[in-house]
């Protein structure tokens, strides 16, 4: 995979949708390669239970037909908070002004919230936290941190 694409992907799991222009913006990325890797990504999700499309000019994955029947979240996990603990898993570990920057202030309640549901952990590292995901996370999840690490490659 590109590192472009990998980028794109990345943000697009981050963001709940979002333009070309947005996701150029927010990667560096010029617009026509930012097209590229979303076209190349669309067909990468089209024989998979999540697909990536475009509706009035945002992409955003979605779950198909199929599936989301079956796929209920339970009540403690609103979309707001999943979106946030996405941000979190992509970028781990992960300073909490970064996770506000992408998710805004409404993040700090998700943090306190995932925290005391413990799937993140917090250490505190100068005057930021830094947020890590906690066995908790796997175990709930039924993923592995390799796994993770293959969906979300560490940047260097």
């Amino acid at each position: 995979m590109s590192k472009e694409k990998a980028v794109i992907e990345a943000l697009l799991f981050a963001l709940p949708e979002a333009t070309v222009e947005e996701l150029s913006k927010q990667s560096g990325i010029p617009k026509k390669k930012v097209e590229e890797a979303l076209e190349e990504l669309k067909e990468d999700y089209k024989n998979r239970g999540i697909r990536l499309i475009e509706e009035g000019g945002k992409w955003k994955f979605t779950i198909i037909q199929d599936a989301a029947e079956k796929v209920k979240l339970p009540p403690e996990f609103p979309k707001s908070l999943v979106e946030t603990m996405a941000v979190i898993a992509a970028n781990r570990p992960i300073k909490q002004s970064d996770v506000i920057k992408i998710r805004g202030n409404r993040a700090y309640e998700h943090i306190k919230r995932l925290e005391n549901l413990g799937f993140i952990s917090t250490e505190r590292k100068g005057n930021t936290l830094i947020i890590d995901l906690t066995d908790k996370f796997f175990e709930y999840f039924s993923i592995s941190k390799e796994e993770l690490d293959k969906i979300f490659p560490k940047r260097i």
